[in-house]
């Protein structure tokens, strides 16, 4: 996968948009395997990664302020920033699964899943200096989207489902899951410190 990102850093004097262009590269590869133990059962296993590039709209705030906008009566003052540099999400993930054809006709099906993420996109908020408005001195905050370290997602799933020729259909499916974030910046939990 290949893609570009178009983004203004900045606004340029006078409000005009100044444009860079990022790059970026991923390769994707993916296996799947499945095996028929008897007509009525068989194993799966599927290993691969994933790309998921920021959308626009992560990268290019269009309200992004080019200084410190001050609001009357205001106790802080906020900046938005692009965050054009932001990396992909990317993935790699394995599925090791199993299906059964019941002896009434359902379908049983089991996975188990991991599946490792990097680069998830998370928006961030950190403080950057002071501004002397009217009434005192105010913090000021930088609002962008930056990329959170590592997260692991890790699952099992079950369902079973009926899709008779003729008659009443169902599914019934449960999913277990855990999910958590690891290998982070320290200034996703303290907000004194810049990534």
């Amino acid at each position: 996968d290949v893609y570009d990102t178009h983004y203004t850093p900045q606004l340029g004097p006078g409000g005009a948009f100044l444009f860079q262009t990022v790059t970026i590269d991923h390769d994707d590869p993916r296996l799947g395997l499945s095996y028929r133990a008897s007509p009525d059962v068989a194993i799966r296993f599927t290993a691969g990664s994933a790309l998921a590039p920021p959308y626009p709209s992560l990268t290019n705030a269009l309200n992004q302020t080019p200084a410190q906008a001050y609001t009357t009566g205001a106790t802080s003052v906020t900046i938005t920033r692009n965050a054009g540099r932001l990396l992909p999400e990317t993935s790699f993930g394995y599925d090791l699964g199993t299906d059964a054809r019941l002896p009434f006709g359902a379908v049983l099906s089991f996975d188990a899943y991991l599946t490792n993420l990097k680069n998830q996109f998370v928006t961030v908020i950190y403080p950057d200096g002071t501004y002397n408005s009217p009434g005192g001195t105010i913090p000021v905050y930088v609002s962008t989207n930056e990329n959170l370290g590592d997260s692991r997602y890790e699952g099992i799933e079950t369902s079973l489902h009926s899709d008779p020729q003729r008659g009443l259909g169902y599914t019934l499916s449960f999913d277990l899951q855990r999910a958590y974030p690891y290998d982070i910046s320290p200034c996703f939990y303290a907000t004194a410190a810049k990534p």
